[in-house]
């Protein structure tokens, strides 16, 4: 799917969706009185770990990443485990592929699998502060393919978890 095909069925086009709806530019603005939280699997990498001082990691790149790019600046949400973790050196909070070590069959599995965050907790409120954050894979050592059958966690994506603090005042 990419980032910005042609077909404009891309992450990045998919962010421009989302800040179309009403409903969720009305959640934004009134985000002072009612927190907002946006969170998920976005299938990109964040603009905030694929920088300069991050580029060996990268195969050399630097890339503002467009889908994470586009919800903090045009909406002002901030990314939880980077507000906790700034640094994407000494943090970098990993949530895929957890079952997948080496790319798919077509390439005989010897090429190795990217692994990102990918997956995200955003909010945006004067009232809201995250205290605790982390990536959450299941209490068992994880099998990778073919044996994640196994695994006590089902899925090819850790869980972000953020503990908030929130200002009744």
């Amino acid at each position: 799917m990419g980032e910005a095909p042609e077909e404009k069925n891309g992450r990045q086009d998919n962010i421009y969706e989302i800040l179309k709806v009403p409903e969720f530019s009305q959640a934004i603005e009134r985000s002072h009185e009612i927190p907002v939280i946006v969170c998920g699997d976005l299938n990109s990498p964040s603009h905030l770990d694929w920088i300069e001082e991050t580029k060996d990691l990268h195969g050399g790149w630097v890339v503002q990443w467009p889908a994470t790019f586009l919800l903090q600046t045009k909406t002002g949400l901030k990314d939880s485990f980077r507000e906790l973790y700034p640094s994407p050196i000494e943090n970098l909070g990993i949530t895929w592929s957890t079952v997948n070590r080496a790319s798919g069959s077509e390439w005989d599995y010897k090429i190795p699998e990217p692994l990102d965050r990918i997956d995200y907790i955003f909010y945006k409120s004067e009232r809201l502060k995250p205290v605790n954050t982390f990536v959450y894979a299941g209490s068992e050592p994880l099998q990778q393919i073919p044996n994640q059958t196994t695994n006590d966690y089902p899925s090819d994506h850790f869980s972000v978890i953020t503990d908030f603090s929130f200002d009744l005042s």
